[in-house]
């Protein structure tokens, strides 16, 4: 797991504030590559259910990781002006902004 994690994960962690915004069909791609490399690493067959993998490994999915640096990332920007492109692209009508400061039970 530490081998994927330096490695695999990182690369595809690594500038996804960037790359949010691509099409899905490219991001699901990237997340079977991680489904793919949880399996190996767990030993598990290929019809186990990717949400108990991603439990037992204790990993999030990609989407869900994605939204967190975007979150993280405007967290730490905003202070620097709302004409910023992060800070233009996570509105009140982001769904990512929505879900986390709109909802009351998340905070």
């Amino acid at each position: 797991m530490r081998i994927y994690k330096a490695t695999i994960w990182a690369k595809i962690n690594y500038g996804s504030i960037a790359y949010h915004s691509a099409n899905n069909n490219l991001l699901y791609k990237l997340q079977v590559i991680q489904n793919t490399a949880l399996k190996i690493i767990t030993g598990t067959r290929k019809s186990k259910s990717t949400v108990l993998l991603h439990i037992e490994c204790g990993m999030l999915t990609l989407n869900n990781q994605r939204e967190i640096n975007q979150l993280k990332y405007h967290a730490r920007t905003k202070a620097l002006g709302d004409d910023l492109p992060i800070n233009l692209s996570v509105t009140k009508d982001d769904p990512v902004y929505l879900k986390r400061y709109k909802n009351p039970r998340t905070r």
